[in-house]
């Protein structure tokens, strides 16, 4: 049910979250189902992360693979914080890609992401790779970025569950829902500075 509301094919999907709300594991699971709905069985997953000097961290390889993503079929890029935004765009317009990750819950300020936004969405909508666009509920936003769903996703009052809050979505689905999940804390199980990282590119 979650991720029935939270997917759409081909759009840019924005989860806004804080650490430790296990928003990055719904997302693995996101890119798990459309790896599984893609017509080609030769396509990619994909993520981009920051430097782990600028972001949260580096993804966790037994982690990844425990969501259910073959490592095999993910490619995982690293970037410093002042390529990013071109990185993201060059990213979005390759064909062979099922669904990529960008993760800009570092960014301070969402604004001067707002152009890169636009043309993920636009790539999304034209090469048909979904887009999950990671962002921090904590950052300073413009009224209106250019993507078909937003997400918030905080850990509710019950343990072992998280609230997941659909403030926009394009085919109006406005529905909140409480999801009994298992919260995977971000620093602890996808990130790790000191233990074997997935396979990357730089």
């Amino acid at each position: 049910e979650v991720c029935d509301a939270l997917f759409l094919p081909g759009a840019c999907i924005e989860i806004s979250s804080l650490p430790g709300s296990g928003a990055h594991s719904m997302v693995l699971q996101l890119m798990r189902l459309a790896l599984a709905s893609s017509s080609s069985s030769s396509k990619w997953l994909g993520a981009l992360e920051m430097d782990k000097e600028e972001g949260w961290g580096q993804l966790y390889a037994p982690a990844v693979a425990a969501s259910g993503i073959p490592l095999e079929r993910l490619l995982v890029v690293r970037s410093p914080r002042v390529k990013i935004r071109k990185m993201a765009v060059r990213l979005s317009a390759q064909s062979f890609f099922a669904a990529l990750l960008i993760d800009f819950t570092s960014v301070r300020n969402l604004g001067e992401m707002s152009v890169a936004i636009r043309r993920l969405a636009m790539n999304a909508r034209d090469f048909g790779c979904t887009t999950f666009l990671m962002t921090s509920l904590q950052a300073k936003r413009p009224r209106s970025l250019s993507v078909a769903v937003r997400a918030a996703i905080r850990p509710d009052r019950a343990p072992g569950t998280v609230k997941i809050e659909i403030l926009r979505h394009r085919e109006g689905r406005l529905t909140p829902l409480v999801a009994n999940l298992p919260v995977f804390f971000w620093e602890e199980l996808m990130f790790s500075s000191q233990q074997k990282s997935a396979p990357h590119h730089e």
